[in-house]
């Protein structure tokens, strides 16, 4: 399994065994940042709380690698304790995603509800640092 990274190094992709960049670590908990302000109306530095702490349990247990497999829109849905996650709030994440030029144009948001409902049942609730 690898992880393909994203907008600012794409095309490049990361093995399960290898360490993630630093660049694509703080690309990722920004976007996070940025989901919890403009779709969630929540303060990002519950993001900064929260890579504090995976941060925190990775220095005591190793590199949690898989946590980077959640999308950016569930992990602030979390850190927002959002019951679920809205159609408006699916298509605001598919405007950000627009925006850091990862989804193409005209991109489905049902791809996105489909896609965070994955995320959710399979590797969110397993990895999470809380979890």
């Amino acid at each position: 399994m690898s992880f393909q990274l994203s907008s600012s190094q794409r095309g490049k992709t990361v093995g399960m065994d290898e360490e993630l960049p630093d660049s694509f670590r703080d690309e990722y908990w920004n976007h996070v940042k940025e989901t919890l302000a403009r779709v969630f109306g929540k303060d990002g530095s519950l993001a900064d709380e929260a890579r504090r702490k995976l941060e925190r349990l990775e220095s005591e247990k190793g590199r949690h690698t898989i946590f980077y497999h959640a999308i950016p829109l569930e992990v602030a849905a979390d850190l927002a304790k959002a019951a679920q996650i809205t159609q408006e709030q699916q298509a605001a994440y598919l405007e950000l995603q627009n925006n850091w030029n990862q989804v193409p144009p005209g991109a489905d948001p049902e791809v996105v509800r489909k896609d965070s409902e994955s995320v959710r049942e399979k590797h969110l609730g397993l990895t999470h640092p809380e979890a």
